[in-house]
């Protein structure tokens, strides 16, 4: 069993593969894009251009289509003989023979064959469905890496003026008689060192926005716009309240429910094999002489002799139900365990952003005040700067990185949820933490 992340990962990669096979003609004409690019804009503009999605969908119109002829009589047959001995004959009229005939199955049948159709149509649809939430939480996580990357540039380029304030502190002091010039070598390495990272995150850059393009179908390299800002304060609702959610709602799911639907159709069509078909016709001929003799009405049967193999159908078909009804409850469990593990990331995700907002990013600021401070005052030691200057540096990264897994991680809570998550209603979600059992779902 794939886990989510493979799977998201497998989408992105398979919907790059399938632009990249593109000519230039073929990439979506995009319209402008806005002046700042939201995780909703982008969801609406990949929704109505991705290829994937919409060769998806074109499958489940496709098996709907199916459904209106499933199940229809098979066509009249029409056959016509002829004498040839009596064409040339004048003695005789030219003799001829004519017989239509319609097949008719048994009764129920051409009901399991639509039945069948439509559970086939259903999964189709779902399966749609199932794509869309995958592509978006795709996207999703896409953009929340967008936001990231251009906060991680914005970070390296304030560090870089800090520290190109930093080597100019340090040649004053070392000018002054009051620092060394190592202090001066090591703020410009530094500085060095954090212009090299930013070339690597310029890289990665380049990766996104390709991938970003790939998922609205533009060619790798067009423009996107700055991502608007990621909201950490979005509720989130009680696990109990998304359980029940997934459990009734979740397309996955529902998709196993039709394969259980096609395969109770298949068994009442193996039940029914057992019963003949029948078939009736009408005909004339000419070769009769007496006129009452020349038009018939019939009718037949096939005999289906062996039961044994009816029977044997029948039993596998049966099992392949039993299976499938197994498959629907296995997966039942095994998405709701899921789901619980992706909201404890997300509650984890939101107390890592809270550490970082709170405790770890004011501390690092002050420090590093503070170790400026020290230096320039002759009192303290330039590698307490440099390293204070590193550690806001990574406490600033980590916490633009937790806002961005927070995001991505609440996309792969919503595809466990089966859709968006929905709106906070304190009184009964306060309830519902405090009686997380009551409203669980009976499928967990």
């Amino acid at each position: 069993m794939l886990t989510l992340t493979q799977c998201l990962s497998s989408a992105v990669a398979a919907i790059g593969f399938c632009a990249c096979g593109l000519s230039s003609a073929a990439y979506a004409q995009s319209s402008t894009l806005p002046a700042r690019l939201s995780s909703d804009d982008l969801i609406e503009i990949v929704l109505s251009e991705n290829p994937g999605l919409m060769g998806i969908e074109e499958r489940a119109n496709a098996a709907m289509a199916r459904v209106e002829i499933a199940g229809v009589l098979d066509d009249p047959t029409l056959s016509y003989s002829l004498a040839p001995g009596t064409v040339s004959n004048s003695e005789v009229p030219t003799g001829h023979k004519v017989d239509l005939s319609q097949s008719l199955p048994w009764p129920g049948k051409r009901a399991a064959q639509k039945d069948a159709a439509r559970a086939r149509a259903n999964i189709a649809q779902a399966t749609t469905e199932l794509h869309r939430l995958t592509v978006i939480a795709a996207t999703k996580s896409a953009f929340a890496e967008w936001y990231f990357i251009h906060e991680a540039l914005r970070i390296n380029k304030d560090n870089q003026l800090l520290l190109d304030d930093l080597v100019v502190s340090a040649a004053s002091q070392y000018a002054a008689g009051n620092g060394s010039q190592q202090d001066v070598l090591h703020a410009e390495l530094e500085r060095v060192q954090v212009e090299n990272r930013y070339h690597v995150v310029r890289q990665r850059y380049a990766v996104i926005q390709a991938n970003l393009n790939a998922l609205m179908n533009r060619q790798p390299r067009a423009s996107l716009p700055p991502p608007s800002p990621l909201d950490a304060k979005q509720t989130l609702p009680p696990a109990p309240k998304l359980i029940a959610l997934a459990s009734t709602q979740h397309p996955e799911l529902r998709k196993l429910e039709f394969v259980v639907a096609e395969k109770e159709a298949d068994l009442l069509w193996a039940k029914k094999e057992t019963y003949p078909d029948f078939r009736v016709s009408a005909g004339y001929n000419s070769l009769w002489q007496l006129q009452e003799k020349r038009w018939t009405l019939g009718v037949s049967i096939n005999i289906p002799l062996d039961q044994s193999r009816h029977r044997a159908e029948a039993r596998a078909a049966a099992s392949e139900r039993r299976s499938a009804r197994w498959e629907v409850t296995d997966r039942r469990g095994e998405l709701l365990s899921a789901l619980v593990g992706a909201y404890a990331e997300v509650e984890h995700a939101y107390r890592s952003i809270t550490l970082y907002q709170d405790q770890l990013l004011p501390l690092s600021r002050d420090r590093l005040v503070a170790a400026i401070d020290e230096f320039e005052a002759g009192s303290g030691d330039f590698l307490h700067v440099i390293d204070a200057e590193r550690d806001k540096l990574r406490i600033e990264s980590a916490l633009f990185r937790a806002l961005a897994d927070l995001h991505r991680k609440r996309a792969e809570l919503e595809l466990r949820v089966g859709g968006r998550l929905p709106a906070s209603n304190p009184d009964v979600d306060s309830e519902l933490r405090q009686h997380p059992n009551q409203d669980s779902g009976d499928g967990a």
